[in-house]
């Protein structure tokens, strides 16, 4: 069973950096917005993250929410590989 905990371990872990990639890849371009934005007459996006914050009650994000799963899924993968290796070596 080991033969499938490396895989899974491994993807959850690429999964999860790639999540956080483009969740840093988001945060730049948001910036470069705001930069631009501020020779508008007009903030569009100013108003949309404005109304945003007034109506989000939530405490986590979305991308804190979705690097969760692959998190989690490399935690278990973690601990079965750990768990099995202490059975194979007690065995010895």
């Amino acid at each position: 069973m080991i033969f499938l905990s490396l895989p899974i371990t491994f993807v959850s872990l690429i999964w999860f950096l790639t999540i956080r990639q483009f969740r840093e890849l988001a945060k730049a371009k948001f910036q470069v917005i705001a930069e631009l934005e501020k020779s508008f007459e007009i903030k569009p996006f100013e108003l949309e993250w404005n109304y945003y914050k007034i109506r989000n009650l939530r405490k986590f994000g979305l991308s804190q929410i979705e690097m969760l799963l692959p998190f989690t899924i490399f935690l278990c993968g973690f601990a079965h590989i750990v768990c099995t290796l202490i059975v194979v070596i007690n065995i010895l």
